[in-house]
């Protein structure tokens, strides 16, 4: 007999399924829910899974400008999938491919575009969010479509929620310490080590004692500053330029390559090159 959503039987390899929940949170919580159908381009693929046509519920979406259709989230392409849109519900998984032939079609599947969510259950190009390298902006663009993640609820790795951390020593900032604003206070000289280069990190640095200041790349070469762009490092050191000194640093993509792009927003910044 055949099964007219699978094909004959034993014409395909053995697809296996697992649960998803990627909602969290009792009743009343899921009474915030936006969901909707969109169209999926045949060309959206799950690179964790088996096979790749497989798309797992959870999988962060973006939508091609071009025919409006919806494909799999990638922050660094150009035809509009780099902004994220909505997130494959968890009903089922989505088979892009059908028949015996197992070719790739244009499907309609269910998608939230606001929900409570569980973060490790998201995945971004088929990674898992919480090992993706663009775990931050993920969250960033969730918590402004009105997500609400399990693991911060409030928003801080997002970038999102203002506070304050004081820093009295040279030191690294981390990922986690994501849009938070540094006073930094020292005995002496300071410099603070930004992370590895990420997409949705952002800082602010103010300087709150007569003291140098320095904030610096981890790698080198990928700070966007004045007539420079790919600078190491950004220094306050000029007399009497150096209390209330203020510099943003946030990451985005610059013709392709993703760097550390600042602004200078009080003081005289000395661009190490």
């Amino acid at each position: 007999m055949l099964n007219m959503h699978f094909g004959s039987p034993g014409v395909r390899a053995l697809v296996s399924t697992n649960p998803r929940e990627i909602l969290w949170g009792g009743d009343a919580s899921r009474q915030k829910i936006l969901r909707g159908q969109a169209k999926f381009s045949s060309t959206t693929v799950d690179a964790g899974s088996t096979p790749t046509s497989q798309i797992r519920p959870g999988m962060l979406l973006g939508q091609i400008t071009a025919d409006s259709e919806y494909v799999h989230w990638d922050p660094t392409a150009t035809d509009g999938s780099q902004w994220l849109r909505a997130i494959l519900d968890n009903w089922a998984e989505l088979a892009m491919q059908e028949g015996i032939g197992q070719v790739a079609q244009d499907k309609l599947g269910p998608v939230l575009f606001q929900a409570p969510l569980k973060a490790k259950q998201l995945l971004v190009l088929g990674v898992a969010l919480l090992s993706s390298p663009h775990q931050y902006l993920a969250r960033r663009r969730l918590h402004q479509m009105g997500c609400v993640l399990d693991d911060d609820p409030q928003g801080y790795l997002a970038g999102v929620t203002n506070r304050t951390i004081g820093k009295t020593a040279t030191g690294a900032i981390t990922a986690a310490e994501n849009g938070a604003t540094f006073h930094v206070v020292g005995a002496g000289a300071v410099t603070l080590t930004l992370p590895t280069l990420a997409t949705g990190l952002s800082y602010r640095f103010v300087n709150c004692a007569d003291q140098n200041l320095t904030v610096a790349s981890a790698a080198g070469d990928d700070m966007v500053t004045i007539n420079d762009l790919s600078a190491d490092s950004v220094t306050f050191s000029t007399a009497s330029q150096k209390i209330g000194a203020q510099l943003d640093v946030w990451s985005d993509y610059v013709n392709g390559t993703l760097k550390w792009l600042t602004n200078v927003q009080i003081g005289t910044g000395t661009i190490v090159t």
